[in-house]
């Protein structure tokens, strides 16, 4: 016979005539009262009758617990035919609960039964919490308070630490960028390398004590990055966290402070820079973007204003083989400017607009690349027609082009409005003990309005007209500031902002300073190994207080001082209030949305106190966190409640 086949289908449907469905928690916390629904479903057309039980024993030791944690472990039911209804169970999780839960449901009607059974964890509702009391004191100044500190539910368990940096600007210099063996490719990269290292060395000439603590930092292994430190007060290990790689990175380029040590490395990486720098100029003086492009303004003149100021701050540009190339740059970038400037308001057609032209960002820089590089400037006819239009412009440009306006003006003796500048950015600055003087600055990816060189330009304003040394000393109190919880990247802004700081810093001897200090009557620190060198930075744990601590200090040196006193315990997270501490840096606040489908679509509205929830009901938790400044590293982390599902685990920026 021939090969015959075919296709068969067959349906078959089963159900049971009592079908019992829980709404299982994922997990239950000591102290938790619960309604637990269970659905029964009647699938045949006709009504039936029964009873719904629940059983819990503990899963490890097969302790029955159903009558310590269910009032009525058994309900009746009746449903018509198709029919179903949800029943609930109102479970007490005891508060010394703990450990896995066995729990059954059955239902039983006549000629039958159906049912389900599972382990629940009960979590722990203890919560380990850190209790933070900073503490901020500028230069001569002294501090006593008395902190009463929280019991918490395992007083055995608790732990209290005092953490201090008596001289914080080691830290910025720990943050000296230095450069070697680097492979850049392009002339801005080159020269951001002879930046960094001609501003390193010159950092270590104006401060001789940096090379005896980078030496004791290496030794003592404090060349790693503060991501590092303290982990018992993290909520998350630093490589679960996103930043790990931000502190590899951070203590590689610590590492690399050693070499500055060796002045033939740093002499042999700053001649590399300049021979591929002379390599990279083209014949009409210009740098290119890349390699073999075509001349670039914007990049020649970010070179040019960085020999500026390696030329401002005392840094010998002077060689042969520089200031040819200087020169050239020169050339290059002053006929640039007078085409724009000619572009701009010489033309004919254009006479008419001159009176609401403002100056470019670029003529302005120009100016200051040529007022700071005079003794390679060349004079031309347009300079006293593009300096006049920025003195009558200097009041409708960014901060930073301000001060850098203010400083061309100074270094050709227009001292009155030099000075009148240096006061419009006082007026506009904005003072703060805690945090000191600083401008408010729009967000920006342009040049000018970088805030950490805006900053250091307007200092170094203030210190050219002079008379400003208390505003001068509140900014680089807020550049300290904005270094304890920002990243400053080997960049050269970084070496700017380091060098401004060290500058009018008073010679001190080479011994780390130390705070008077004492915690209950005893000093601290109690062991001078327990010092970093040159920061200041210690941290000691802090026993038999008897939750009383009290903490006196006095401010000896020359610089802003902080710490702040940990006491960690574990607490009921039924009796954690919500902190309201003026004098913290972050506050948060949290609101419950339920979402509803208002007649435009989805609306969200607050959830009101009592107000019952319904099964698959979507709620929405809204955390508001306000800083009093940038801060580069936050971890928010907020725990799930019992009874409720993630409806996305995944974190990402969501516009509603």
């Amino acid at each position: 016979p021939e090969f015959m086949n075919g296709i068969a289908n067959f349906e078959a449907a089963t159900s049971s005539d009592l079908m019992v469905i829980p709404n299982w928690p994922r997990f239950l916390m000591q102290g938790d009262e619960m309604s637990f629904p269970v659905r029964v479903v009647n699938t045949t057309e006709e009504p039936i009758s029964g009873k719904l039980e629940i059983f819990i024993l503990n899963a490890v030791t097969g302790v029955k617990l159903t009558s310590s944690m269910v009032d009525y472990s058994g309900k009746e039911f009746s449903l018509k035919g198709n029919d179903s209804d949800v029943i609930y169970f109102d479970l007490k999780v005891e508060s010394n609960a703990i450990g896995l839960l066995e729990i059954e449901v059955i239902g039983r009607v006549e000629g039958g039964s159906d049912g389900e059974k599972r382990l629940l964890p009960v979590l722990t509702s203890d919560i380990w919490l850190t209790q933070t009391h900073p503490v901020f004191l500028l230069p001569g100044e002294s501090l006593s308070n008395e902190y009463s500190l929280e019991e918490g539910s395992r007083p055995e368990k608790n732990k209290t630490h005092f953490e201090y940096t008596s001289d914080p600007l080691w830290l910025a210099l720990q943050s000296l960028p230095f450069s070697s063996g680097e492979n850049p490719r392009s002339a801005l990269q080159f020269f951001q390398l002879y930046f960094k290292n001609s501003m390193a060395a010159h950092v270590l000439e104006v401060v001789p004590d940096l090379s005896i603590h980078i030496g004791n930092w290496k030794a003592e292994g404090d060349l790693k990055s503060e991501l590092f430190r303290n982990p018992d007060l993290k909520e998350t290990d630093l490589e679960n966290s996103p930043w790990l790689r931000d502190a590899i990175r951070q203590s590689t380029n610590r590492q690399q402070l050693i070499e500055l040590l060796n002045p033939n490395q740093v002499r042999m990486e700053r001649n590399r820079a300049i021979r591929e720098l002379q390599r990279l100029q083209r014949e009409d003086g210009a740098f290119s973007w890349q390699p073999g492009g075509p001349p670039n303004w914007f990049i020649t003149q970010e070179v040019m204003t960085g020999f500026a100021r390696l030329h401002q701050v005392g840094i010998d540009i002077s060689n042969n083989d520089l200031a040819g190339m200087i020169r050239s740059a020169l050339n290059y970038s002053k006929d640039e400017a007078v085409k724009l400037y000619r572009r701009q308001y010489s033309d004919n057609e254009r006479e008419r607009d001159r009176s609401s032209q403002i100056i470019s960002p670029s003529l302005l820089q120009f100016l200051y690349i040529n007022a700071l590089l005079q003794p390679w400037a060349t004079d031309f006819e347009e300079w006293s027609e593009i300096n006049a239009i920025a003195k009558r412009d200097w009041n409708k440009l960014s901060p930073q082009l301000q001060a850098m306006a203010g400083i061309v003006f100074s270094i050709h003796e227009d001292d009155e409005l030099a000075r009148t500048i240096a006061e419009s950015l006082l007026e506009n600055s904005r003072h703060e003990r805690n945090l000191g003087r600083f401008l408010l600055l729009d967000r920006s990816y342009v040049w000018h309005m970088r805030p950490i060189e805006t900053h250091v330009s307007f200092m170094q304003l203030l210190n050219r007209v002079g008379g400003f040394e208390t505003e001068i000393t509140q900014i680089q109190q807020w550049l300290l500031n904005h270094r304890r919880v920002n990243d400053w990247g080997p960049t050269t802004a970084t070496s700017r902002m380091v060098e401004s700081l060290v500058a009018n810093r008073p010679e001190a001897d080479s011994r780390t300073h130390i705070d008077r200090i004492s915690v209950n009557g005893a000093n601290m620190p109690t062991q001078e190994s327990n010092i970093q060198s040159g920061t200041g930075w210690f941290s000691e744990e802090i026993s038999g207080h008897g939750g009383k601590v009290k903490l006196e200090i006095e401010n000896t040196g020359s610089e802003i001082s902080w710490g702040a006193l940990y006491h960690q315990y574990f607490q009921d997270i039924s009796k954690v209030e919500m902190t309201r501490d003026e004098g913290l840096p972050i506050s948060i606040e949290r609101k419950w949305m339920v979402e509803d489908l208002g007649p435009d679509g989805q609306v969200l509205r607050e959830l009101k106190e009592g107000e019952m929830l319904r099964v698959g009901q979507t709620l929405v938790a809204r955390i508001i966190l306000t800083s009093d400044r940038p801060m580069e590293y936050i971890h928010l982390r907020d725990i799930r409640p019992s009874a409720l599902e993630p409806g996305n685990v995944l974190s990402g920026y969501r516009f509603r």
